[in-house]
């Protein structure tokens, strides 16, 4: 049994990464492991990647959107539908009997996965937590040692930023990638927008790279934190269309931005 979102065609690198949470989560007690880090860094891909790459390793893998208490409680609640439990009245109800069929359930065999994505507060999901499987949990905050291991996920390696842009920005020479990827910090939701943006403007990937250092530069005299994640520059007043009236290219979305796959229409979305 899986529900899990479709795996991402473009996910590169982070193989070491994988086989050590998979490890981890095989020795853990209770075998709970929080990916944290900044916006962008790359933990629900890292997350889905692992879901779909060992789901032969569990009888059941599912996930959670778990961006608010009731919004993880109605995720939880949903697993009732593959379990085929007895309903009790309410998603609070529900979600209690999940918790209970999954820890009994760890006794029969292959241990099940849950992943609870974007988790905002250990609250929100602590009482939501059954015991006797592998649970992976994806949030900015590292304060979720009282449930499990808080494991930082780090920006990708130099060459796996180089592989993701070069993927996905067709004959896009890899020195060129490379600068690009010193100006991001490795961010692979930052090298995504690049390679979207890239996709559908007419741009030339040496052009983008000049206007990305020209905009990081008015940004830095505006005593722009050094310490926010640099990502695709922002433009100066919202995300404007992708060509101006007059047809020139318009500056590359804002690192709030992420490319919709809504049918029918693709747009930006902040």
């Amino acid at each position: 049994m899986r529900e899990v979102p479709p795996r991402n065609d473009f996910f590169v690198g982070r193989d070491r990464t994988l086989l050590e949470l998979r490890d981890q989560l095989a020795a853990l007690r209770p075998a709970t492991v929080a990916l944290h880090g900044m916006a962008g860094i790359g933990k629900t891909q890292l997350a889905r990647e692992f879901a779909w790459r060992f789901a032969a390793d569990y009888q059941l893998v599912w996930w959670i959107d778990a961006a608010g208490g009731l919004t993880a409680q109605a995720g939880v609640a949903a697993v009732n539908d593959a379990l085929g439990e007895p309903v009790p009245a309410g998603p609070a109800g529900t979600a209690q009997a999940v918790v209970r069929a999954l820890s009994r359930m760890a006794a029969t065999g292959r241990p099940w996965l849950l992943i609870y994505d974007n988790v905002e507060d250990v609250q929100d999901v602590a009482d939501l937590l059954p015991h006797g499987g592998h649970i992976l949990i994806t949030s900015r905050s590292r304060a979720f040692r009282q449930v499990g291991t808080p494991t930082p996920v780090e920006p990708l390696a130099r060459a796996e930023t180089v592989e993701l842009l070069t993927r996905r920005i067709d004959g896009l020479d890899p020195a060129l990638a490379d600068l690009l990827a010193t100006e991001i910090g490795d961010l692979p939701l930052a090298a995504a927008q690049i390679a979207a943006y890239l996709d559908t403007t007419p741009m030339d990937p040496a052009a983008y790279l000049g206007l990305f250092r020209a905009e990081q530069a008015r940004i830095a005299a505006l005593g722009h934190p050094v310490d926010y994640p640099r990502t695709a520059p922002p433009p100066r007043s919202g995300c404007p269309p992708t060509r101006s009236p007059a047809g020139h290219p318009r500056p590359p979305p804002c690192s709030r931005c992420v490319r919709s796959s809504r049918p029918p229409a693709s747009r930006w979305t902040c």
